[in-house]
């Protein structure tokens, strides 16, 4: 009884830390960045997370601006019947 009781707490103690994780800016920096950087688009600073979605100030593509802000929101289930899907319509000034 005393391991079940153990391994439940280290097992909560692991998913804490893994939502902790997902659940702050290092994971856009460390993994979603890259690929945004690799089409040629920058951007001056994001906030947000994973679960409540990110917040992009200043998006531009090839040095030209394209929107002082852009919000991403994921859709966990959508991505697990790999397909992506556009909640809201996006403005592009400039």
């Amino acid at each position: 009884m005393r391991k079940l009781i153990i391994s439940a707490i280290r097992a909560i103690l692991i998913l804490v830390a893994s939502l902790y994780f997902i659940n702050t800016t290092y994971f856009f920096n460390k993994y979603l960045a890259p690929n945004i950087e690799k089409y040629n688009f920058s951007y001056k600073s994001v906030d947000g997370n994973l679960f409540g979605g990110f917040r992009i100030v200043d998006l531009r593509y090839r040095g030209m601006p394209l929107s002082s802000e852009v919000e991403l929101k994921f859709n966990p289930l959508k991505l697990i019947d790999k397909t992506i899907s556009i909640s809201k319509s996006l403005t592009l000034r400039g």
